[in-house]
């Protein structure tokens, strides 16, 4: 079809004009003859308004398509494809999800199939054949897969009938794919949710000296899967008791040894009175400002936290 003609804008208005350009009026609040009666005199203005604009002439319309034309030669009704899914995780646990798609050829001519004078789209579309394939997802974790449902896995099936899938980056996942027999299978042996490699707390600050220890709980408690280093800066200030406003000094920067952190299922332990600081900055009542990031890794995949603390060395 022909687009359609543009209409013609149309010719703007003009503003009000004031009939009063100022006036005033008494405003009075109260009973007549009470106390609380009272006036005052309000003024007002008026300014003309201002000429409106002309309206835009439109646009031609857009001239319609072609029809094109789709060959199907089989005498059974094509049913409609399913190449991809996306469901939450437990609903695909221990499952055969099937996924089908209908493969077509773009090839040009189209007049030669139609009778002479049609008016259609030279390009048109032919069936081939309809691939299928299949995904099962195994859960061999001893987690709950429940704990993981509102997390969503995205199927799609490829033309050589593997199913690609794609987990959340919020899951933080251990595993195998493997494909047979038009399955593709994802065995999953351990998950964790990424927020939960970053739910360390400070426990406790204790000691002085070489027996100075650092204390954190993981309050997820995946520290069994999740592999820990931590990075500290020691910062102290001068002074007989700790404030604010001290000027603080570095006096260690860097990694904690491996050999200084002690874990006891989800509680390390940081030895820091064993890192190489000058004695007279581990004394009791020495200001400390600590920073600490814990580098947190999982199956390929990493976080950090910050963790910091003001205080005094405790007597």
């Amino acid at each position: 079809g022909r687009g359609g003609r543009p209409g013609r804008g149309a010719y703007s208005g003009e503003g009000c004009q004031c009939q009063d350009r100022r006036w005033e009026r008494e405003i009075c609040k109260g009973s007549p003859g009470s106390s609380d009666y009272h006036c005052t005199t309000e003024k007002f203005y008026c300014e003309d308004g201002r000429e409106g604009r002309d309206g835009r002439d439109g646009r031609d319309g857009k001239e319609g398509q072609l029809g094109t034309l789709t060959l199907i030669q089989r005498s059974e009704v094509l049913p409609p494809d399913r190449p991809t899914a996306t469901l939450a995780m437990p609903e695909l646990k221990d499952k055969i999800y099937r996924l089908s798609l209908n493969q077509w050829q773009t090839k040009g001519g189209t007049a030669s199939l139609l009778a002479p004078g049609s008016v259609i789209a030279d390009q048109y579309r032919e069936f081939l054949n309809r691939i299928d394939g299949s995904f099962q997802l195994v859960w061999n974790s001893d987690r709950s897969i429940a704990d993981f449902y509102n997390q969503k896995i995205t199927l799609n099936l490829k033309e050589d009938k593997q199913v690609e899938v794609s987990l959340p980056e919020e899951v933080w996942w251990e595993g195998t794919t493997s494909q047979e027999n038009g399955v593709t299978q994802l065995v999953i042996s351990n998950a964790i949710l990424e927020r939960e490699a970053t739910e360390l707390t400070r426990a406790d600050f204790l000691g002085n000296g070489q027996n100075l220890t650092f204390s954190l709980v993981d309050l997820a408690g995946k520290s069994d899967l999740i592999s820990t280093q931590f990075w500290i800066k020691y910062r102290t200030a001068s002074g007989d008791r700790f404030r604010r406003f001290y000027d603080y000094r570095t006096r260690y920067e860097g990694n904690i040894p491996a050999e200084l952190v002690t874990r006891n299922n989800n509680r390390f332990t940081l030895n820091l009175g064993k890192l190489p600081i000058e004695r007279e900055f581990l004394k009791p009542g020495v200001p400390l400002d600590v920073e600490l990031v814990a580098i947190r890794s999982f199956a390929g995949h990493s976080a950090e936290q910050k963790i910091t603390w003001q205080g005094e060395i405790k007597r």
